[in-house]
């Protein structure tokens, strides 16, 4: 709302004024809006664009509270104000108030009125206001009466100004009174510009001044930092020769050692030295007690295998002892990662588990039967929380191997054992699905097959994790078996066909990505790049990050991964896993 002396001008007042910049001469209005961006944005400085021009002051009005003071002389030039009201005395204006609002038009008159520099003049326009805001108190005065009473209390003065003549040549003719206005034009439009001037100077003055200010600032800055930095550099070199003679006092007393150390070597036993050099002499010299130490080693060792028939038993058990220990952890292994798991891996594997307990007890190896042991294997196995498991391994990295509280080959398999747990209690972390929804499951494939309930909900797919799952659903995009850039082009085309039939249901994609940036493939799918570098895991960390912005401005949030570190990661109130198969089975 457009202020004038921290007031607000009424509507009629502004739409009067806004009237008033439709007699701006194009020239002036160029001239105004010719260093305004906004202003000229999309048009040329030609007279053609001035209706274009007109109305965006127009607007620029309404809009600014405090209008610049250019501004306000462009509307001078054009109101009532620069037409009539300048040339009236503060008792003319006073006399003829009444008259003078209802033949221009009180909206107009008043304008001009709070236009004018004199404040008596804007203080006589701001009481009216204050009794009539609509500016309406002489609606019902004729123009033409109005008009007549003008006429009737100047015409006297009017008359004496008519009567009188300025000489203007040789022959003392009378000037011409349109050159008389010509004149006053020229004269009003000289002082308005030497008024501008007078702004812009006080303008660039000020600027000039808060400049010089700003450099006096910088130097002193600079002279500062100058001195300061002087002092170090001294402070510095003073280090560094104190520095210099420590370390040559450091050389003199390391030298004097060696010196001495030198001196008492050679002036120990009388050649110390040479007794190793005669004792390997005098042995290269016999060969005897070597030929007869071998062989007396050959013999001992085939009569121990005559004695014991079992070693070739014992190497054989180890061997098998080992395939055993090997193919349990290719079972686990399958295990932890299958995404569809066969129905006997369990079974296998506690198969392989009594199996190597046997053949270990079989051959010597020791068993956890201490109460120490079995203890920390009963927790393990009783853990319910990644907490719980997360202080059993505190355990074994600090108090336990610290004081060797367990045998050596203890450590590896308890560390086996939480590693299986923890993979457990991950899987939990995926829930089976909440219940289908009732209605629109046949037409909403995507909530149908991922179990979403009818609520507003976001996706935040692990794209990379997808991708290298399940290669054959891109089979024909892979370069050497790896995914790329077309790989990444399918997989968001795919899910973007899927999501056109659901609603209420928007997707994030994820990739690793150098820099980040996120693209909409659709108004529900935003295909992002993790940013990060080089660093490992970027697309999982952008995810962890995202959920902590976008969890609760959803209803529900989904992360769609096979990675249980990452679910482990964005675990949170409002945030649930989805396994990669169930997205799978709608892009095949």
């Amino acid at each position: 709302m457009l202020e004038i002396d921290q007031k607000p001008v009424p509507a009629p007042i502004l739409q009067a004024l806004q009237d008033a910049l439709d007699q701006v001469p194009a020239k002036l209005l160029l001239d105004f809006s010719r260093s305004r961006v906004d202003l000229m944005k999309g048009l040329s400085p030609r007279p053609d664009s001035a209706p274009v021009l007109r109305k965006r002051v127009k607007t620029l009005l309404a809009a600014r509270r405090q209008p610049e003071p250019e501004l306000l002389d462009l509307i001078r030039e054009a109101s009532l104000f620069g037409q009539f009201i300048v040339v009236l005395s503060d008792k003319a204006m006073e006399h003829g108030f009444p008259n003078f609002c209802a033949f221009f038009g009180e909206p107009a008159f008043l304008g001009g009125l709070l236009l004018d520099p004199r404040e008596a003049v804007r203080t006589k326009a701001w009481d009216h206001l204050k009794a009539y805001p609509e500016a309406n108190a002489f609606r019902d005065v004729p123009a033409e009466t109005a008009r007549a009473t003008i006429e009737n209390d100047f015409g006297p003065f009017l008359g004496r100004l008519a009567s009188f003549k300025i000489p203007t040549g040789p022959a003392g003719q009378a000037a011409d009174p349109a050159e008389l206005v010509q004149l006053r034009d020229k004269l009003r439009h000289l002082e308005e510009q030497a008024r501008r001037e007078d702004r812009s100077a006080e303008k660039d003055k000020a600027i000039l001044t808060r400049e010089r200010e700003q450099h006096r600032l910088k130097i002193e800055e600079l002279e500062a930092k100058l001195l300061e930095q002087k002092n170090r550099t001294a402070e510095a070199s003073a280090r560094a020769k104190t520095a210099e003679q420590i370390l040559a006092d450091a050389q003199g007393d390391l030298h004097r050692r060696i010196r001495e150390g030198v001196e008492a070597e050679l002036t120990a036993e009388s050649r110390r030295w040479l007794l190793p050099l005669r004792a390997m002499e005098s042995a290269a010299h016999s060969h005897k007690a070597t030929a007869n130490l071998l062989s007396d080693v050959r013999e001992a060792l085939k009569q121990q295998a005559e004695r014991d028939r079992a070693m070739g038993n014992r190497h054989d058990l180890h061997k098998r002892l080992d395939t055993l220990r090997q193919a349990r952890e290719e079972v686990r292994e399958a295990l932890k990662h299958a995404l569809n798991r066969h129905p006997r891996l369990a079974e296998l594997a506690e198969a392989l588990d009594r199996e190597i307990e046997s053949l270990a007890a079989s051959l010597g190896e020791p068993a956890w039967s201490g109460s120490a042991e079995n203890a920390l294997l009963a927790r393990v196995n009783a853990a319910q929380t990644l907490e719980e498991l997360d202080a059993v391994r505190a355990f074994l990295d600090g108090g336990a191997k610290a004081f060797l509280l367990f045998p050596p080959g203890f450590t590896p398999e308890i560390t086996r054992r939480i590693s299986d747990k923890r993979h457990q209690l991950l899987q939990g972390l995926i829930p089976a699905g909440m219940a289908a929804p009732a209605s629109g499951a046949p037409s909403d494939r995507l909530r149908h097959t991922l179990s979403l309930p009818l609520a507003h909900v976001l996706l935040l797919v692990d794209g990379h994790n997808l991708l290298l799952s399940r290669p054959d659903l891109f089979q024909g995009v892979l370069e050497k078996g790896q995914p790329n850039a077309r790989a990444r082009e399918s997989l968001a085309n795919k899910l973007a066909a899927a999501l056109e039939t659901s609603r209420d249901c928007e997707v994030r994609l994820y990739f690793d990505g150098p820099e980040r940036s996120e693209s909409d493939r659709t108004p529900a799918l935003k295909v992002i790049y993790s940013g990060g570098g080089l660093d490992e895991q970027r697309a999982d960390n952008a995810i962890v990050q995202d959920l902590v912005f976008y969890a609760p401005r959803y209803e529900g949030c989904y992360v769609v991964t096979d990675d249980a570190d990452l679910l482990a990661r964005a675990s949170r109130p409002g945030v649930h896993g989805r396994n990669l198969n169930q997205l799978a089975h709608l892009l095949d």
